[in-house]
C-alpha cells in the first residue's frame, strides 16, 4: 500500500521520487520528547486538524544520511535521536545582505598631562563657579516675622 508524507509542501507519494530514488517513509516516534521535536521540526501543530495515528509518516527525503542507518539485510531506519530537517523553507536564503561599510578607528586624541595643566585647569573651574555664585541672588529661606 503506498504512503503519503505528512509534511507541509511534501507531495512524496509511494516508495520512488521523481528522479528514481527509494523513498522510505518513518512512523512518529513514541518518545514523547523525540515525537515532540519531530512535530516542531515539521512545523505542525497536533489538534483536530493533524492527528498522528499509525498511518502518519515522514518520508526519508527530510532525513540527513546521517541520521539515517541501514541494517545488514538492506532496511532503513531512522538513528536514534534522529529528527526531519531538509525541507523547502529550510533552504539558502535567496536575498543576502550586503557586506556593512568597512569602518575606519577614529584619530587618538592626545591630552597633555603634565601636573601643571591639570592643576591650572582645576583653579579656572573654581574660579567660573565662584563667580556664578557671587552673581546669584541669595536662594535661602527667610523666615517671615509676622508668623
Amino acid at each position: 500500500m503506498p504512503s503519503y508524507c505528512c509534511v507541509p509542501n511534501c507531495n512524496q507519494f509511494g516508495y520512488a521520487s521523481p528522479s528514481g530514488k527509494k523513498v522510505n517513509f518513518f512512523n512518529f516516534p513514541k518518545a514523547p520528547l523525540i515525537r515532540k521535536q519531530w512535530i516542531h521540526a515539521i512545523r505542525r501543530d497536533e489538534g483536530k486538524d493533524f492527528v498522528i495515528t499509525e498511518r502518519t509518516k515522514v518520508c526519508s527525503l527530510h532525513f540527513r544520511p546521517e541520521d539515517l542507518r541501514k541494517t545488514l539485510n538492506g532496511r532503513i531506519y531512522v538513528r536514534d535521536g534522529g529528527v526531519p530537517s531538509k525541507f523547502d523553507w529550510s533552504g539558502p536564503s535567496p536575498k543576502k545582505r550586503k557586506a556593512p561599510t568597512e569602518r575606519k578607528p577614529l584619530p587618538e586624541i592626545s591630552f597633555d598631562s603634565s601636573p601643571s595643566a591639570s592643576v591650572n585647569n582645576e583653579e579656572e573651574v573654581v574660579e567660573e563657579f565662584v563667580e556664578i555664585s557671587a552673581n546669584e541672588p541669595s536662594t535661602s529661606l527667610e523666615l517671615d516675622p509676622q508668623i
